[in-house]
């Protein structure tokens, strides 16, 4: 290596070395719920909130059990604002072709996708008090 790929490699790793704070320091917060679908709790599901800007942190999701869900305060969000995707689950399959050989489709998702790959849906996950958030999803 010669003197000017060692000095950029000297000063990209102390710029590095300062960016960000380890995983295990961030303000990160415990947030709770629950989701309905056409006024009843969404049996199956699962709940994912993404990051609106690089600051807000990294992806956060849980699984949806009887229209609730939560996310301890080690593996929740930090503060910022949140896009959220909702999708369901469901234990019956469509009904498939009638060749035996091939596997049974997996049921449409009950969940519209304006709430999850088209989502519309935002929380805003704050720095003190609860970050509770309730969904009331409709489909036609």
């Amino acid at each position: 290596m010669n003197r000017v790929s060692v000095s950029l490699l000297i000063i990209a790793s102390a710029v590095l070395a300062g960016c960000g704070e380890p995983l295990d320091e961030l303000p990160r917060r415990a947030i709770d719920g629950s989701v309905s679908l056409n006024g009843e709790p969404l049996a199956k599901g699962t709940i994912q909130f993404v990051p609106r800007s690089a600051e807000a942190g990294t992806q956060v999701g849980a699984i949806i059990e009887n229209g609730r869900y939560s996310i301890a305060a080690a593996q929740g969000p930090v503060p910022g604002m949140y896009g959220v995707m909702i999708s369901g689950a469901s234990d019956t399959v469509a009904a498939g072709e009638d060749d035996p050989a091939k596997p049974p489709k997996p049921a449409p998702d009950p969940v519209p996708a304006r709430y999850n790959s088209n989502t519309t849906l935002e929380a805003e996950v704050k720095k003190e008090g609860s970050n509770t958030f309730s969904f009331e999803l409709k489909a036609p």
